[in-house]
């Protein structure tokens, strides 16, 4: 008997965790982390020296005037996201003279961009870690579209080490 109400009050409690769940940016979407991106050319013919870790992707450059470095995190998802998408990046500024800059994209099934946000920054003196996030509309919306959020990463180590969608 003392087991039949044990086992009654477990499932009463994780009937009301499940019901108390609600939908949030964990719900859907997409999460890579910064090793994951990848770097293009934004300013030299040749992109500054660059590293990826466990988790991140960094500016290699010691130097806080370096060139920026140029990089696109690819987030496919399977699911429809909403008309409303939010891109979000997790960032580490290192510079007091440039700021890490990202803004996300949506393509469509051809490849062809179809809402690009505004961009997002830090702040030319802020150092540190700091969450970069804008929101876009994209109305119809398809679980065939692809989204990229595209960064420049200043010198100093500066890094990204995870970008969302949901």
């Amino acid at each position: 008997m003392n087991v039949m109400r044990r086992l009654v009050l477990l499932s009463s409690v994780l009937c009301a965790g499940a019901v108390s769940l609600t939908p949030g940016d964990a719900v859907g979407g997409s999460t890579a982390v910064g090793s994951n991106c990848h770097v293009y050319n934004y300013q030299l013919t040749t992109p500054p020296p660059y590293l990826t870790d466990t988790n991140v992707i960094a500016n290699a450059l010691y130097d806080t005037n370096a060139p920026l470095l140029g990089v696109v995190c690819s987030l496919p998802t399977e699911n429809t996201l909403g008309t409303t998408v939010t891109f979000r990046a997790r960032v580490r500024d290192n510079s007091d003279t440039q700021v890490v800059s990202c803004y996300g994209e949506v393509y469509n099934q051809d490849g062809t961009a179809i809402v690009t946000s505004s961009t997002t920054s830090t702040g030319v003196s802020f150092m540190g870690a700091s969450t970069l996030t804008r929101t876009v509309t994209v109305s119809p919306q398809s679980s065939s579209y692809t989204y990229n959020m595209i960064c420049t990463i200043p010198g100093n180590q500066s890094n990204i080490s995870s970008v969302r969608i949901y």
